[in-house]
């Protein structure tokens, strides 16, 4: 709404607070005068420090040399002013001169002016001081007239000034709004009341004030109609999450930066060992298997400041001590606080290590297929495992005349005998050394960490021997079968193996051209017989 100016509230007071401080102001201005006093005073303090200044030097020179005849000619040049009513130019341990106007009672308890004085030759070296006491006393009476007459003059123009802009604010300014106040006070806000307007400031700033307060009235109670259907819907969807929380199969939990467990859902309660005691609960690293996987897990939530997901395995519960898998989805809420939600996947985890081990694993005699035994002959070839003089032996086990037995007895005394002839050569090697089955009649063993060719030799022959043993193949019969075996060795951190089973293959078929149920080296070792070539 727009104002005239001449109805405003701050020109009014305004125009009649200036009226009353310029009758005022030409009062002061003629009694200005009389302030001078004040200037004059400080004026003559700037002069005894001048005085001061000026004999400062030949001061520095008595004091140094200890002059009294010096010190007094100064001394008495300060008296010859009349400001000054005493001058004493002392050391450290000795006055050498006093001038001044009547007994040193006559000045007791004056404000004295002290000089310290430094050598002339060294700005660093204190060699005495000079104190100066002014002729206060007529000084003080005059200072004393003057102020009093200005303390005066000053409250009268205070009380008259303070006394104007009371009557002008409470007339412009304190009776109308106490009126609108009142008003405010006793006003229903909630039932869309609103605040009359003051007689005679319509068109003021209070007058706008009252309007902007019946605006803000108005938004208040949209805004209280507004809040009151959201705490509604804020109710029912608060009803709606607690039955997600409680009733949600996916474990939801709180955490603090230390991984203390904060708050947590039944279902995390089903997943994870929680205590049952509500005030003990429990800290994130204690259901790792791993106590510092929660710490790690946690210290890269914060420094990535973002959802890290990771496949957890957990210890087991009291009623089931097994280790479970979880997924877990850690979420970083503000600096020290985590929110946590898992799932249970031990059976996915199972049901991937069961296909991990089909896919590795030969079905009829349970021993690691050719994928399988690759894969482990890649771990175990390994440089960086490799220790002096260990070495690597790779021997291909072919089983002699076999398709004989299967054209003879059938196919399912074949898989018999090839399950037999497997589970000998399980029982022959280290849990450490993997066995495999390529296809057909054809097994793998790698034997690593030989440091004794001995050893290789014996397990060689313990084979040849182990196999050729009878087999049972079912209504009491029995089959033998001899086996022909190629040995390769290499230095374990040279060994390759693309070279491990080409050498083992060829000696393998020179133990075949040899007569069979035999084993071969693929070259003869240079070394004695107890050590690799």
């Amino acid at each position: 709404m727009a104002r005239h100016p001449a109805h405003s509230l701050a020109v009014r007071a305004t125009r009649s607070i200036l009226t009353v401080v310029a009758l005022i102001g030409a009062f002061n201005l003629a009694l200005g005068y009389f302030l001078s006093m004040d200037r004059e005073s400080r004026e003559m303090r700037i002069h005894l420090q001048e005085l001061l200044d000026t004999v400062e030097r030949p001061a520095s020179i008595a004091c140094f040399l200890r002059d009294p005849q010096l010190a007094g000619e100064v001394a008495a040049g300060l008296l010859a002013n009349s400001v000054v009513a005493e001058a004493v130019i002392a050391t450290d341990t000795l006055t050498l001169a006093r001038a001044g106007r009547g007994a040193p009672s006559d000045v007791a308890g004056a404000e004295v002016i002290v000089r310290r004085i430094v050598s002339p030759f060294d700005p660093d070296q204190y060699v005495g001081e000079i104190r100066l006491t002014p002729d206060q006393a007529a000084l003080d009476a005059e200072i004393a007239r003057t102020s009093l007459f200005i303390a005066a003059l000053m409250l009268v123009q205070t009380l008259a000034i303070g006394a104007f802009v009371a009557l002008v604010v409470y007339g412009f300014v304190t009776r109308p709004l106490k009126r609108a106040v009142a008003a405010l006070l006793g006003l229903p806000a909630e039932e869309g009341g609103r605040l009359p307007q003051v007689s005679h400031h319509e068109q003021d700033e209070i007058g706008e004030l009252i309007a902007y307060v019946n605006r803000l009235l108005d938004r208040l109670v949209g805004l209280l109609h507004q809040e009151r259907d959201l705490r509604r819907e804020l109710a029912i969807e608060g009803q709606r999450f607690r039955s997600i929380f409680e009733n949600a199969e996916t474990g939801i939990f709180l955490l603090d930066g230390t991984g203390g467990m904060l708050s947590y859902n039944p279902a995390c309660r089903r997943l994870l060992p929680v205590p049952e005691q509500a005030d003990e609960l429990s800290a994130l690293r204690a259901f790792f298997k791993d106590d510092d996987q929660a710490h790690r897990l946690i210290a890269l939530c914060r420094e990535r400041n973002q959802s890290i997901h990771r496949d957890v395995q957990i210890r087991g519960t009291d009623r089931d001590a097994s280790a479970r898998w979880i997924q877990l989805t850690l979420t970083p809420i503000g600096d020290e606080m985590f929110q946590g939600v898992v799932n249970d996947i031990t059976e996915r985890k199972i049901a991937e290590a069961r296909a991990l081990l089909a896919a590795r694993t030969d079905p009829l005699t349970g021993l690691l297929n050719r994928a399988g035994f690759i894969d482990a002959l890649g771990e175990r070839l390994n440089p960086a495992r490799a220790t002096p003089r260990s070495w690597a032996a790779l021997m291909i086990v072919d089983l002699d005349l076999f398709k004989t037995i299967n054209d003879t007895y059938g196919h399912a005394a074949g898989d018999r005998v090839l399950m037999a002839v497997a589970r000998r050569l399980k029982r022959l090697v280290r849990m450490s050394d993997p066995v495999g089955r390529f296809g057909g009649d054809e097994f793998v063993l790698l034997m690593s960490g030989v440091d004794q060719l001995d050893v290789v030799e014996r397990l060689a022959r313990k084979i040849v021997a182990g196999v050729a043993r009878e087999i049972p193949i079912g209504d009491r019969r029995v089959v033998r079968v001899g086996v022909s075996v190629g040995i390769a060795l290499s230095p374990l951190e040279r060994a390759d193996r693309a070279r491990l089973f080409k050498e083992a293959d060829e000696a393998m078929y020179e133990a075949k051209r040899a007569g069979r149920n035999a084993y071969r080296f693929f070259s003869a070792p240079a070394a004695p017989a107890s050590e690799p070539p």
